[in-house]
This record gives C-alpha cells, structure tokens and sequence, in this order.
C-alpha cells in the first residue's frame, strides 16, 4: 500500500496507481505515476528519499521543464535497480535547485 501523507501548496504533486489495494507492496507490477505543477519554468530535479532523507532514485536531473503541469512515473526502483523496500519515502521537486515539495508516502505490506 503507498498512503498519500502531505503536501505543500507551492506544488502539487500526486502518485497514483499505489494505494491501498497494492497489498503486498511487492506485488505492485505497474509503475507509479506523478504529477506536479510548477509555479514557473526552469530547471527540474525529482529524487526520491527514504524516511532518512537518503536519496534512494534519482527521476529527473537538470532537465528544462515549462510553467504548469507535468507527469512521470517511478517504478519503484532505487538507483541501483532493486525494488524499494517497504518504508517511507518522499518524492522531492528542486526547482531551480530550490526544494518545493515535503510529498511523504508510506509503503508497506
């Protein structure tokens, strides 16, 4: 299961095909998908950190993204192409190098 637990309203930022249904977490086969809405253009990096703060998948690295709504996926890898284990995790937007989301998910079985 992935719970949705909160937001900043600088960006909104969603996963979706995680949720309570995804029982054991292992079996989840589909990636998740996000989105997030940015308040202006510039450059975009999107990590995904355990409860930690260890940035367990980097998603995007200094790529140019416009004013508004975008979407990706993470397939519930780490950077090394192991499944994440269960735990918490925070999706985190850098716009210009400046943090604009505390998005905390919790996955478990």
């Amino acid at each position: 299961m992935v719970r949705y637990l909160g937001i900043l309203p600088a960006i909104l930022l969603l996963l979706t095909g995680c949720d309570s249904t995804s029982y054991p977490f292992s079996s989840v086969t589909g990636p998740c998908e996000y989105y997030f809405e940015l308040p202006s253009s510039g450059l975009v990096n999107i990590t995904v950190v355990n409860s930690y703060m260890v940035i367990v998948r980097t998603l995007v690295s200094g790529q140019t993204y416009a004013q508004g709504s975008h979407t990706g996926t993470w397939d519930l890898m780490d950077d090394s192409g192991e499944r994440v284990p269960d735990g918490l995790y925070c999706v985190r937007v850098f716009l210009d190098g400046e943090l604009h989301d505390t998005d905390m998910f919790e996955v478990h079985e």
